[in-house]
């Protein structure tokens, strides 16, 4: 089971999100945050295995949640969503310590692409 938490300042996409992914048996989404302070203290509270973060947000941002929640040992996953589309993004994505990212267009194929990939990796480190 992949415990996984969503961040976003959109509550639509927030929903959608959960909502496509509890179709999938093995993600849980354990909670969801609106803000990066909230990300944190749910992250602190859940130590989620994957976190789905958007990089726009006000206050601090998707590249600031990265940086903070990948300075701590055992961080979870992180993967960056973003509206924005571009080599510059994924850079600074790759720069903060996300383990990836995707456009929310391209979120259903691309998500799901990283997360099994990641379930794998999970289950090499395992054996």
């Amino acid at each position: 089971m992949i415990r996984t938490i969503l961040v976003d300042d959109s509550d639509v996409f927030l929903e959608s999100v959960e909502y496509f992914m509890s179709t999938f048996p093995y993600i849980k989404v354990v909670d969801k945050a609106a803000s990066a302070k909230d990300a944190i203290e749910k992250i602190e509270k859940y130590k989620p295995d994957l976190v789905l973060v958007d990089i726009d947000m006000p206050v601090m941002n998707g590249i600031e949640v990265t940086r903070h929640i990948k300075k701590k040992p055992d961080s979870p996953f992180v993967i960056i969503v973003s509206y924005h589309n571009g080599d510059e993004y994924e850079t600074l994505a790759k720069d903060a310590g996300a383990d990836g990212f995707v456009t929310k267009a391209d979120f259903a194929l691309n998500a799901m692409q990283i997360i099994e990939s990641m379930l794998l990796l999970k289950e090499k480190v395992k054996q």
